[in-house]
């Protein structure tokens, strides 16, 4: 069968993957919560998988910033912060209505 991988039922993974995602779970690069995750595609494709661990960035310990969990602090009520916007796109509009009211 093209494209399908077979792995023998029972078969242990490489001793140091589990090393490996322990660091990368100290070291802040993805959460424990998404430790399973990353297993899986080590076993699935374990060079590229270590390549990608090995060049993601620190998440901040809070988790995401507030931009990226939603809105911007101070943001308006389009999602961007005013000092973002023009003077003129600061300015409330007026709603058209096509005769549907």
């Amino acid at each position: 069968m093209r494209g399908k991988r077979f792995v023998t039922a029972g078969a242990a993974p490489a001793p140091d993957n589990g090393r490996l995602l322990d660091e990368a779970i100290a070291a802040g690069k993805f959460p424990a919560s998404r430790r399973a995750h990353y297993a899986a595609m080590l076993d699935r494709d374990p060079a590229r998988t270590r390549a990608l661990i090995a060049v993601m960035a620190a998440v901040p310990e809070a988790g995401l910033s507030p931009a990226a969990a939603g809105r911007p602090e101070g943001a308006g009520p389009e999602g961007y912060p005013a000092h973002w916007l023009g003077a003129t796109l600061r300015q409330p509009r007026a709603v058209i209505t096509h005769g549907h009211d």
